[in-house]
């Protein structure tokens, strides 16, 4: 529990310093991503959406679900099916958007990050040793340079 909350205040401090630029830039690029999944799924199914319908159909479910207490598979893509059909695409459509768009999105990840926990399972030992080597040497350093 110690060491998680020293781990919490060097993130906090790392993002004092300018390290949120890199989170940002992720979150940016994942939000992307997403988005141009759903175009080229709209595309490839033969109903091309403009870029300010495709942002509205995806970016308000996504807000609603992260500052409201409504969120989570089968919430957001209710709600992206409903924007959507507002919209005027067609059911069918949206159907087989919305599920390739989850498959793509949410259950291919999964699905293939299942088999490599087990696999980095096997590093997760050798790691804590460095870990805690790396922390006492570091506070060796700390002593050291406060004797000084």
């Amino acid at each position: 529990m110690r060491r998680a909350g020293k781990q919490v205040l060097a993130g906090f401090k790392a993002l004092a310093r300018g390290g949120w630029w890199r989170l940002l830039l992720g979150a940016v690029r994942n939000i992307s991503c997403d988005m141009l999944t759903l175009a080229l799924l709209f595309a490839a199914a033969g109903y091309p959406l403009r870029p300010l319908l495709l942002l509205a159909g995806y970016g308000l479910p996504l807000l609603a679900s992260k500052l409201g207490p409504f969120g989570g598979v089968g919430i957001t893509e209710a709600a992206m099916a409903a924007l959507y059909r507002g919209f005027g695409v067609p059911g069918g459509v949206l159907v087989v958007v919305i599920l390739i768009y989850r498959l793509i999105s949410f259950w291919l990840p999964t699905l293939l990050g299942l088999p490599l926990i087990a696999y980095l399972e096997r590093f997760a030992v050798g790691c804590d040793r460095l870990e805690e080597g790396y922390a006492l040497r570091f506070e060796s350093g700390r002593r050291a340079a406060a004797l000084l």
